[in-house]
C-alpha cells in the first residue's frame, strides 16, 4: 500500500469510527481527499499535500459531526409538518385508550402500548431520528390485522385503519437516502414487538378466576424485543443478544398457539395471518439481530444517537 493509499485508509476508519456513513458516501469522501492529494501534490512534498488535503476536506470528527446533522445514525430528520401531522393521527388513539385504562393498570399490556406510543410521539416531535423507524413499523404492522377485521365484519368503523394507514404515509422513507442499517434494525425489532404484543392478546379465563396467556413464551419474546429495541436506539451490541432471544421464543409461540381454534368469521384467513405475522416477526428480529451486531458502536451503547435528531 503506498504512503497515499494508507493516509486514505486511516481518515476513512477514523471517519467510520466518529459516525455509521454508508459505502457510497465513504467512497466519495474518499475521492475528493485523492483527487486534492494528487493536486497538491505538484508543488508540496507528499506529507505536506497529505496534511494539507486533510485539514481542507476537515477533520473527520467535525466531518462526521456535519453528516449527522444533515443525514443521522438513523436517517435524515424528518420534516416539522410531515413529524406533526403523523403525531396528530396517533394522539386520537392515544387518548380513545388513555379514557379506557384505569391508573391502577398501567403496568398492563395496554398500559405498556400507551405509554411507548406516546414517548413515540413526544420524540417525533423532537425530531429525534430512531423514533420514525419504530413508529412506522408498529403502525405498519397494525394495519394488517385491522384490515382483515374490518374486511370481516364491515359494520366496524375504518376510522382506526384510516388513522394507522395515515400515519404510514407520511413516515415511510419515500427515497432510498432517507432508510439506514440502523434504523432498517430499529424498524424490524418493533415489527417483533408488535408480534408479541398481539400474541398475548389471545388469553383464556382460568378456573381460579383472571387471565392467563395463551403462549407465556410470547411475555419473554415481548421483552427481550422491547430492551432489544433499545439497546439498537443506544447502538449497543448487547441488543443483538436480546434480539436473538425474541426471534427464538417468538418461534416457540408459533407452537404454543398452534393447538388454538377460532371460532370467527374467515377463521382460517385469521389464523394464517396470526401465524403470518407472528413467523415474521420471528425472522425480522432474527435479521435485527444480525443488523444490530455489526452496526453497534460499542458494547453498552451511548446516548449520543439517542438524543441526536
Amino acid at each position: 500500500m503506498s504512503e497515499v493509499d494508507e493516509a486514505i485508509e486511516q481518515y476513512r476508519q477514523e471517519l467510520v469510527a466518529e459516525a455509521t456513513l454508508a459505502k457510497g458516501d465513504l467512497d466519495e469522501i474518499e475521492d475528493h481527499l485523492r483527487e486534492l492529494i494528487e493536486l497538491l501534490r505538484a508543488s508540496q512534498p507528499l506529507a505536506v499535500a497529505i496534511a494539507v488535503a486533510r485539514t481542507r476536506l476537515g477533520a473527520p470528527r467535525a466531518l462526521a459531526r456535519e453528516h449527522a446533522r444533515v443525514h443521522g445514525s438513523f436517517g435524515p430528520p424528518l420534516s416539522r409538518w410531515r413529524a406533526i401531522s403523523a403525531v396528530a393521527l396517533l394522539v386520537p388513539m392515544l387518548v380513545s385508550g388513555a379514557l379506557i385504562v384505569p391508573l391502577d393498570q398501567l403496568w398492563s399490556l395496554l398500559g405498556f402500548e400507551l405509554v411507548a406510543g406516546g414517548a413515540l410521539a413526544v420524540a417525533l416531535v423532537a425530531q429525534r431520528g430512531w423514533a420514525r423507524p419504530v413508529l412506522f413499523a408498529g403502525a405498519a404492522f397494525w394495519t394488517l390485522p385491522m384490515a382483515l377485521q374490518l374486511a370481516s365484519y364491515p359494520g366496524i368503523s375504518p376510522i382506526w385503519l384510516a388513522l394507522h394507514v395515515g400515519i404510514v404515509a407520511f413516515l415511510a422513507p419515500w427515497r432510498r437516502r432517507e432508510i439506514t442499517r440502523a434504523s432498517v434494525a430499529l424498524a424490524l425489532q418493533t415489527w417483533a414487538v408488535c408480534g408479541a404484543t398481539m400474541v398475548l392478546g389471545y388469553q383464556i379465563s382460568a378456573r381460579g378466576g383472571g387471565m392467563v396467556y395463551v403462549t407465556p413464551a410470547a411475555q419473554v419474546a415481548l421483552a427481550a424485543a422491547a430492551l432489544a429495541t433499545v439497546g439498537g436506539i443506544l447502538r449497543a451490541r448487547w441488543s443483538a443478544l436480546g434480539s436473538l432471544v425474541a426471534a427464538a421464543t417468538l418461534a416457540v409461540s408459533i407452537e404454543e398457539l398452534s393447538h388454538l381454534q377460532f371460532k370467527l368469521v374467515n377463521a382460517s384467513l385469521h389464523q394464517l395471518m396470526m401465524f403470518g405475522l407472528l413467523g415474521s416477526g420471528a425472522i425480522a428480529s432474527l435479521v435485527s439481530g444480525v443488523l444490530l451486531w455489526r452496526h453497534a458502536r460499542t458494547r453498552l451503547g451511548s446516548l449520543r444517537d439517542a438524543f441526536a435528531a
